[in-house]
């Protein structure tokens, strides 16, 4: 794996603390981004463009705002999403797999 990728998981391990066991291995968009040393926002437009058929819960998770303030404000913190960020998109795995190799292609 990509040492970028390892160190993205790395952080979502240590952040596993706060977050429910589920969490801890998803990727963000900002991970992706970084990893993939892409612009911000690159990750997300691929996420965009690959998702129709994809599933909430399976394949990504959304963090509402309003719901999920403690996740979202504990990822920001340790620097896995972008500053404003207001809702955020977790990825599983397999579809972080998916949009890095799109950005790799790209």
């Amino acid at each position: 794996q990509p040492r970028a990728l390892r160190r993205a998981r790395r952080a979502s391990r240590e952040t596993a603390a706060t977050m429910s066991g589920s969490d801890r291995d998803w990727i963000t968009f900002r991970e992706l981004d970084q990893a993939c040393a892409r612009d911000k926002g690159s990750a997300f437009r691929v996420f965009k463009r690959l998702s129709a058929g994809w599933q909430e819960e399976r394949d990504f998770r959304v963090l509402k705002a309003g719901e999920d303030q403690e996740q979202i404000l504990t990822l920001k913190s340790a620097g896995r999403l972008y500053a404003g960020t207001v809702n955020a998109v977790l990825l599983s795995p397999a579809a972080a797999r998916e949009i890095r190799a799109a950005l790799d292609q790209s």
